[in-house]
């Protein structure tokens, strides 16, 4: 039986991928079955995939 996370972080990135990476390297090392990362990734530089997101949205625009 597959159970959901207990918690969900959202990390939403815009601009400078470098403090978003700090971000998710310091969730990197949280058990995935208890904390799912949702990497909100939007223009204009993106992110990039990361290990610690769990799933990734991907947006064209700053939607504010």
């Amino acid at each position: 039986m597959t159970t959901s996370p207990r918690l969900s972080a959202v990390v939403v990135h815009y601009g400078d991928p470098e403090p978003t990476r700090r971000c998710l390297d310091s969730l990197a090392g949280v058990d995935p079955g208890v904390l799912e990362v949702i990497l909100v990734d939007q223009m204009p530089v993106q992110c990039g995939d990361h290990p610690a997101a769990t799933r990734r949205i991907d947006v064209r625009t700053n939607l504010g």
